[in-house]
């Protein structure tokens, strides 16, 4: 159940795996002929875990009918694909890069070749393999239901990253067929260059997320910010990591693209405000922060739209994912 609250993935996981216990305990009861102890106990949980997940109902119907047509993931073939392979062995994604991904397709291609020739092998063992079976249909189900929902409405939200929550489906079927049927020292070897990618890419992830780069645009926003000031952001990832940072300061998000999020980005904070045109500030009267990523094209529409005047600029290039942060202190009105 909580796997259905972490991600719709882990939704759509939850609900395949409860439709098969569904189909199994009524065929039992139906050879028992009677009304089997397994079968009450499914309805039981399945009613609990229903109750438990309707408050959550309303949410997803919204988000299913206001996925904004600029919604920011996008899929290429085979690239997409390739991506949704190789993450799940090194963790690679997108411009974070701490293993080539030839490295990760030859290592997953290992192990696949690896499973797969076991699995054949013992494909006789029906009844002991049913358990490892049933997690990798369960993981191949969840993945063909995203991409038909994304057909069905017309967005992609076929990602990598969002496979998380499903992956130990994945390990389940290849730790299985390796601890039962697997040559030991095989295992070892595919465990110890496991364990060596996993201390490589942290190594490399560590060194990333604490490089003192990654403090530079915080500290130059703290030594200039004055009381009373105000920041305004668009939808990028550099708008979005400096205001949070800053729960007292009054802080407004452009949504321009209009991608329906207001509702969910009041969990922001109180100081957190969505406008949808800028003429929303023209009774504003002071310094205005604009704060973007890679370019000053939020303040470039601020001084244009509201008068504003510009007192000073910034540019930060991070360590972290090279991430691009740009300030621009601009002041407004009389």
């Amino acid at each position: 159940m909580a796997s259905a609250y972490t991600h719709y993935y882990g939704l759509v996981a939850a609900g395949i795996i409860n439709i098969a216990l569904c189909i199994y305990f009524v065929r039992q009861s139906v050879k028992a002929k009677k009304f089997s102890h397994n079968l009450k106990a499914f309805i039981i949980t399945g009613v609990i875990q229903i109750a438990a997940y309707l408050p959550w109902v309303i949410y997803l119907m919204l988000q299913i009918s206001q996925v904004s047509a600029g919604f920011w993931i996008g899929v290429s073939f085979p690239g997409t694909l390739i991506e949704m392979f190789t993450f799940q062995f090194t963790g690679n994604l997108g411009g974070t890069q701490y293993v080539p991904n030839w490295v990760a397709g030859i290592f997953g291609g290992i192990i696949c070749i690896y499973v797969i020739y076991l699995y054949i092998k013992n494909r006789k063992n029906k009844e002991e393999n049913r358990p490892a079976k049933f997690a990798i249909i369960t993981y191949a189900l969840v993945l063909l239901a995203v991409c038909i929902v994304s057909l069905i409405i017309w967005r992609p939200i076929i990602y990598a990253r969002y496979m998380l929550c499903i992956t130990g489906l994945l390990i389940f079927f290849i730790s299985f067929f390796m601890a039962k049927y697997g040559n030991k020292y095989i295992n070892v070897a595919i465990c110890v260059i496991s364990l060596v990618l996993s201390i490589y890419i942290n190594i490399g992830l560590i060194q990333e997320n604490y490089d003192e780069s990654n403090n530079q645009p915080v500290e130059y926003f703290n030594s200039k910010v004055e009381e009373n000031d105000i920041i305004i952001y668009e939808n990028d990832l550099g708008s979005f990591n400096i205001p949070v940072k800053y729960p007292d300061v009054q802080k407004y998000f452009w949504d321009r693209e209009h991608w329906n999020v207001e509702e969910a980005y009041r969990a922001f904070g109180p100081n957190m405000t969505t406008i949808y045109e800028l003429d929303e500030l023209e009774d504003f009267s002071g310094r205005i922060w604009a704060i973007n990523s890679d370019d000053y094209s939020v303040a470039e529409a601020v001084e244009k739209e509201l008068g504003g005047k510009v007192i000073e600029k910034a540019k930060f290039v991070t360590k972290y994912r090279d991430n691009k942060y740009t300030f621009c202190l601009l002041e407004v009105g009389e």
